[in-house]
Formats: C-alpha cells, sequence, structure tokens
C-alpha cells in the first residue's frame, strides 16, 4: 500500500519531461500512459468491487429494516407470551445485524476513501441467528388450535340445530 501510494503521489506531483524526484530518470509521457493504465485499471476494479460489497450490504440493511414482528392481534392468548419472547428475539436480531452491518459498510466506505492506507481487518464476533423454526412452530400451534376450536364450533352448531329439531319434533306444533 506504501508503494502505490508512494506512486500515485509521484504521478500526481510530476509532469511530462521532469526529472523524477526519487530516481532521477525523464518522467516521460509513455511512462505516464503505463501508471495510469495501472492505477486507473486497477484502482477502478477495486472500487467497483467495493461498492458492489457497499450495496450488498445496505440490501441486508433495508431487508432487515423491513422484517416484521409476530402480530399478537393474530394469534390466541395461550400463544401472547411466546410471541411477546419472539419479538423479542427478532428485535435483537435486528439490532445486532444493523450495527454489525452499519460497522461492515463503514469500513468499506473508509477503505474507499483511503485506498492506500493499510488497515488492520476487522475482527468482530457476532452471532447472526434467528430461530425461524420456532416461529413456524409457533404459527402452526396457533393455526392447529384456530382449526381445534373451528371443528369445536361446528360440533356445538351440529348438536344446536339436532336439539331444537329434536324440541321441535317433540312439542305440540308437531304434534298437535
Amino acid at each position: 500500500p506504501q508503494k502505490l501510494k508512494f506512486a500515485s503521489d509521484g504521478m500526481e506531483i510530476h509532469s511530462v519531461g521532469d526529472e523524477c524526484a526519487f530516481c532521477g530518470n525523464i518522467y516521460t509521457q509513455d511512462r505516464r500512459e503505463k501508471l495510469e493504465k495501472i492505477f486507473t485499471n486497477e484502482v477502478d476494479e477495486f472500487k467497483n468491487r467495493i461498492d458492489q460489497q457497499i450495496k450488498i450490504i445496505q440490501d441486508n440493511i433495508d431487508h432487515i429494516n423491513n422484517m416484521s414482528f409476530l402480530d399478537s392481534m393474530f394469534f390466541y392468548d395461550r400463544f401472547k407470551e411466546e410471541v411477546l419472547l419472539i419479538n423479542e428475539e427478532i428485535n435483537k436480531f435486528q439490532n445486532n445485524s444493523l450495527l454489525f452491518f452499519q460497522e461492515l459498510s463503514n469500513v468499506l466506505k473508509n477503505k474507499k476513501e483511503n485506498l492506500y492506507v493499510e488497515m488492520s481487518p476487522l475482527e468482530k464476533t457476532i452471532t447472526l441467528r434467528l430461530n425461524i423454526e420456532r416461529i413456524n412452530s409457533l404459527i402452526d400451534e396457533n393455526k392447529q388450535y384456530n382449526q381445534s376450536i373451528s371443528e369445536r364450533i361446528n360440533c356445538a352448531r351440529d348438536m344446536i340445530k339436532k336439539h331444537e329439531s329434536y324440541l321441535f319434533y317433540n312439542s305440540e306444533q308437531y304434534f298437535p
């Protein structure tokens, strides 16, 4: 990185025909074109890779920001406590993920601005895990509970109809 920065700085301070402050040779147009080609291609490719990674990170940030919580209105009371616990887990996941991705983005943006500065590696361990099975299991339990309630309601409705029919057939209206 220091040599690249040195060469890049040298390109900026020298004009074609100048004597090189480092080696004493004449800085020719041919030398300038070769250096520009090297620096332009490599630097542009590197900046493009950084931009691509920043975009991927931003897409992840957008996705995390758009995550939704479980709406307790759609769950029976017996599941509300579990819904709260899962929503806390989702919130924790969102916050940790956003901090992590924001830090990655900042490191890449800093690198893009300081291409020739050597940076220490980002040493961060983070557990970005959301227990999707737990969420799906709760949703399934709620659906099954809803289905069993619906079945019981239908059964009770049928029993009421039978009872009403029994009462009607055994009434004086049916047998005067």
